[in-house]
């Protein structure tokens, strides 16, 4: 059995591993950068460990996932994305929005994690999510203030501009 720190780190991983990808992304001024792709990587390794976590309190193996647990997982993940795909809007030549659509995935997952009684984990998740949210805001804003000049920056901020 897989304990919830395990998984914890598993997810500050992912968030690091996803963030890494996500730098490219924000030094060239795309419309998801760091933050975007940190909150992916997290909340995706969250949607798994949580499904591994309630198959294994439900006495199943991490082989073999409880077929009701992993279906309600599934219906929340493709839920939220749908709330999340409302949060993004492209108005001129700028994309808003993606960082809170992470975010509200990232949210989800830690719905889940909590619903399920995985407190440490839950709350470790989000903990990470308000990093990368806040921690990470001062390098946004300067990757993009840095090219404000030109035609590229206004194009493709990650949020306008607003965290």
């Amino acid at each position: 059995m897989i304990g919830e720190w395990e998984f914890l780190g598993r997810v500050a991983a992912a968030a690091l591993l996803g963030g890494t990808l996500g730098f490219d992304r924000e030094l060239r001024q795309a419309a998801a950068g760091v933050r975007t792709y940190a909150l992916v990587g997290m909340g995706s390794a969250a949607f798994i460990a949580a499904a591994i976590l309630i198959a294994e309190a439900a006495e199943a193996t991490t082989s073999t996932l409880n077929d009701n647990q992993s279906r309600r997982a599934a219906g929340l993940v493709a839920g939220v994305g749908f709330l999340g795909a409302g949060a993004i809007l492209r108005t001129d030549e700028r994309v808003r929005g993606l960082t809170t659509a992470a975010g509200i995935w990232v949210t989800a997952a830690i719905g889940l994690l909590i619903g399920s009684g995985f407190w440490i984990l839950g709350i470790g998740v989000t903990v990470l999510a308000l990093i990368i949210i806040v921690g990470l805001r001062p390098l946004h804003e300067s990757v993009t203030e840095s090219d404000a000049g030109t035609d590229d920056a206004a194009e493709a901020t990650e949020d306008g501009g607003e965290g």
